[in-house]
Formats: structure tokens, sequence, C-alpha cells
């Protein structure tokens, strides 16, 4: 569909039908008319309209707005390159490539940004949507592949599944294409890591989607537990070989896997000695650049209660680490980043860019501190029991907050860097919704969102005005999990049904839509009670594992792996199969 003359009356009705379909956007929709339709061209169209159009169209109304206004979709894949070289000036690579790219356009949109923006905005909701789609075509077989035998084909998707036992257990599957040109022919794939020797007592990676040029995993071999005590393997494989060769194998001695990103390593040690008839420990903290094999390390006191890589470039990678303090008043937890660079490897020390800390008030054993992305943190100290009085005492300590570590490596060193913002509140459970920009937190009576920005309080709901639907649409007798687990699709969190043969999706922003979304083709499949399910979702940012189990623990559950947007990945016994999301 094409339009010759934009203000024709064909045009007018086509750009009306991409109005319509606007979901939750109506009470725009007459600002939006009188920017369309009252322009003597429909070669300026007013920033309003874009903004609107991008947050609230789906596919169709996309591709309508393209037919209709074809001089702006030109103008706009002309300013696609320069847009893309500013995000590359800003960010890195990161794992989930696709959401960084979102939130940046979410920041930063303006009337000429490209208009993949809204191709991936669609293709990311309507990849939500297909998890309630329940079509038997989506659940398809898993090809397996001998070891050293495997096609060369592009790979689209990769995701590593841990067994801790045994290497043996553990393997990798690929999502593949046979011609880099062509979509029709998709499939999934999968094999076993390649190692002669045997392993086994593996303490990291978990299950996770690998976008990293190479695999990494910590584990005790044959040759480590009987010739060398106390030393751990770090073993080591490119990803486009993990199944053909084997892994660089790289010893030291009570060693700790912290993660893996792009082509740094990042691990602690700790070695026992004698020092005047007592026993000594040296902890160092260790980056390794895996492709040219140079590595760093620095001392420290004791070993970090959390440490991963901030931000990653090809020549240049920071790291966080956190410990805690001595306990006062208030648990302190003093918090640094380091710079590491090419240039620095090979015995220079690391230097550190920006330090600061904040005080919780119970045991660490709560305190979570987790990536956000190139330039953020985020604190979450699980404190259910936080008293009105204390709730205004932010500042002194704390429980949710965000903190900033933006620095470009060449200015002075920032000493006492404070959060962005800080709540001290009342929480069981948080999580990041960070294509909305924003956090939810659940209190045990209500959820609250606020900004990642700022901190502001944005919406709250009641437990009690989802109550009723919880009673009608759920199984009650598993109601408490749905008020002790994150959500898993924005605001969406899946619980049982009344019957016990679907996950309900359950809107706590908007509780009249629940019973609306189910999943439920996979227990008919299965014949098998969604409270046997277990739900393990894998974060694509920081690569570590959680899991909500619905039910009872059973031999006969289902196992459903949340890695990627772009399918589940299930368990039956020791069978795999995948539900595809794709589109």
């Amino acid at each position: 569909m094409s339009c010759a003359h934009p203000q024709s009356n064909g045009c007018r009705d086509d750009l009306k039908a991409v109005l319509a379909s606007l979901h939750d956007g109506a009470h725009c929709s007459r600002v939006i008319v009188l920017g369309l339709f009252h322009l003597p061209t429909m070669q300026h169209i007013p920033e309003l309209v874009i903004e609107r159009v991008a947050v609230y169209a789906d596919t169709s109304s996309l591709v309508l707005l393209a037919s209709c206004n074809r001089h702006l979709r030109q103008c706009i894949r002309r300013q696609q390159r320069v847009w893309q070289q500013r995000y590359r000036a800003q960010h890195s690579l990161d794992v989930d490539e696709e959401m960084r790219w979102l939130q940046w356009h979410i920041k930063t949109l303006r009337p000429s940004a490209s208009i993949d923006w809204f191709r991936a905005l669609c293709h990311r909701r309507a990849c939500n949507a297909n998890w309630f789609k329940n079509d038997p075509g989506q659940l398809k077989d898993v090809e397996e592949v001998a070891a050293r035998s495997r096609r060369r084909v592009t790979v689209l998707d990769r995701v590593f599944f841990l067994d801790p036992a045994s290497l043996n257990g553990c393997h990798v599957m690929e999502h593949c294409q046979s011609s880099i040109a062509s979509s029709t022919r998709r499939y999934w794939r999968t094999f076993r890591p390649y190692c002669s020797d045997v392993v086994r007592n593996i303490t990291a990676h978990g299950n996770y989607p690998m976008s990293d040029a190479f695999l990494a995993i910590a584990a005790n071999s044959a040759t480590s537990s009987t010739d060398r005590g106390g030393y751990v393997d770090l073993l080591v494989w490119p990803a486009h070989r993990i199944a053909s060769m084997e892994p660089r194998r790289l010893s030291y001695p009570n060693c700790t896997y912290y993660g893996i990103h792009g082509r740094w390593l990042l691990f602690y040690t700790e070695e026992v000695h004698a020092l005047d008839d007592a026993e000594g420990k040296t902890r160092f903290v260790h980056i390794m650049d895996l492709a040219t094999g140079r590595s760093s390390q620095f001392h420290v006191d004791s070993m970090p209660s959390h440490a991963f890589l901030q931000r990653v470039t090809e020549d240049a990678a920071t790291v966080l680490l956190a410990f805690y303090g001595a306990m006062g008043v208030h648990w302190p937890v003093n918090w640094s980043l380091w710079q590491f660079s090419l240039s620095q490897v090979d015995g220079h020390h690391p230097r550190c860019l920006v330090q600061g800390s904040f005080n919780i008030a119970r045991l660490f054993i709560d305190l979570n501190i987790q990536r956000l992305d190139n330039d953020r943190f985020i604190v979450v100290h699980a404190n259910r029991n936080v008293s009105e009085e204390q709730e205004k005492l932010n500042g002194e300590i704390l429980t949710l907050a965000v903190i900033a570590t933006q620095h470009d490596g060449h200015a002075r060193f920032v000493d006492s860097q404070p959060p962005l913002w800080a709540r001290n509140i009342p929480i069981i459970v948080a999580k990041e919704m960070p294509i909305h920009n924003r956090i939810v937190a659940y209190s045990g009576v209500a959820w609250t969102v606020y900004s990642l920005d700022d901190g502001n309080l944005l919406s709250s709901v009641s437990t009690h005005a989802i109550a009723p639907s919880i009673e009608q649409l759920c199984n009650v007798s598993t109601a408490d999990y749905l008020y002790n687990v994150a959500p898993y699709i924005d605001s969406i969190v899946l619980h049982p049904s009344k019957d016990n043969r679907s996950l309900l999706g359950v809107d706590f922003m908007r509780p009249e839509r629940t019973g609306r979304r189910r999943l439920a083709h996979v227990f008919e499949h299965y014949r098998i009670d969604a409270d046997k399910s277990l739900l393990v979702e894998c974060s694509a940012r920081r690569g570590t594992p959680s899991a909500w189990e619905v039910g009872r623990r059973s031999d006969g559950r289902l196992m459903i792996a949340i890695c990627t947007m772009h399918a589940l990945h299930i368990r039956f016994g020791n069978r795999w199969r995948v539900m595809d999301l794709s589109i």
C-alpha cells in the first residue's frame, strides 16, 4: 500500500487506522490527528507524532505508517548510519544488544530517528506476545549434533546449559540459519563442550545466553583434584569451536569465577602459605584478555562480596568491586571501580576511577548488587521490616539505590561518590523493567514502580486491588508464590490457573487484564499440571540464573528456561524442545 499524495482521502484513512491501533494512546489521539491532518505537507512531522507511534504502534501500524509517509521513511533511513555511529560512541557492545539499542533510542529519540527502532520495538513486543499465542507449531525439536561434526552456519543465538555435577551433562544450544540471506531455514541444535579430561564439580557458569566470543567455566578436573590440591581449573573455549577443540586450561589456587564479558575474564584467587609458623593468605583479583592471553592482577585484603565487569571495549575494561566493611551503627558496604587496559596488563596495577560507600541495616545475606548498564549499578537489600521512621532515613541506610559509575578514564579520581538516588523502603523482591526505564518493588502489601533515572514514585498498586482476580482465576493453594517472585514480562507475573492447566499472566499494574493471557499449550502437550513446572530466568545482562519453582518439586517436573527473547527452552526428563517466540 502506498500513497502518491499524502493528503489524499485514502492516505488519511490509512493514517486513521494507524491511530486506531495505538495501544493505550487514545488520550493523545486528538493531538496526533491535528499534527497529521493540518500540515501543508507530510515532510514535517511533529515530534509528538513520532514518539507516540514509536511507543504504541504494533507491526501492522508500522507498515501503514511507512506506506503513508514514504518521504519520512527515506529521510530516516539516510540517518540510520549517523544514529548507529552515535550509539557505538556512547555504548560498547552489550550482551543484550537490542535492549541497549531500545533504551538509547527511548532517551534520545528525535523525528529523524531510524525507523529500525520502530521495527526493533515491535519485534520485541511481538516476541513477548507469542508467549501466550499457544500455537502447536511453536513447539519444535532440537537437533542433536555429534561432537566435532558441526556444519558451518550462521549462529543467531547461543545458550549454555549447566550441569554442576559433570561436563558431560552440560550442553550448548545454537539457533542456526543455513544462509545469511534467508530466514526460511532456521533451527535449534545442541552439542556438548569438547574435553578429553574428566571434569566435575562445575561452579560456573549457570544457564545463560552467550553472545561473548568465549565460553569459560570453573571446575575441578581429574588432574587438578589429584595432583594439585585446592586448585581449580578455568576452562576456556572460543565460542565457534566449543564442540571441536580442547579447552585452554588455566589453573589457580582456590579460584572463584566472577564473570566473562566479551574477551575479558574476571576471577579471584586465594593462596595459602606458611607465615611465621602460621598460615597466611594472599588474595588477588585477576583480569585476563582471552584474545591475547595477557593478564593482570592486584592484591586485595579480603574476598570481594560482589565483582563484575561494568564496561568493556576492545582495549579496556572497568571492574566494579564491593567489600563488606566493619560493623558499626550500620553495616557499611564499600565499592570501587577499577580500569584495566591492554597497555596496563602483565604486571601493571589498574587505576581506581571511582569509589564510594553506603549503609544497610541488616545481614549481608539479603544484599544484591547487580550491573544495570555501562554507567550504573543497582543495589537491592531485601528487608520487609522497615518502619515509617526508618523510611525517613534516606541517605543513612538504604534498601534500594542506583549508583552511577560514569567515568571517561581520563578525568581525576572521584572519591565518595553518592548514589544517584536511594530509598529506605520495605522490599521483598525488586526487578528492573529496563525497556521502560523503571524498577518495580514488592513490599508485601503493594507493588510500587520507580523511575530508574531519579527514583521518583510513578505508581503503586495494593495487593488488595488484585486479590479478587487472583481468588477467582488462580490456584489459591499456590498463591503465596505470586508474592515472592519477580515479574517476568514487564509487569506480568506467571501464576498457575485454578484448573491447573495453564499459567496465567497476572498484570499487577492492570489488574483488570488478569486472565487474558495464558500459557497453556506446553502443559497440554506434556500432559502435566502447571504447578509442576519450574521456571528458570537467565539474565542476559548478568549471565546469572535465578529460579522460580511454581509448585512442589517432583521427579516429573517440567523446566522452562527463559534465556533469550526468541525462544523458551523446555526440558522434560532428558529431552529438550524449544518453543519458538520469533516472528
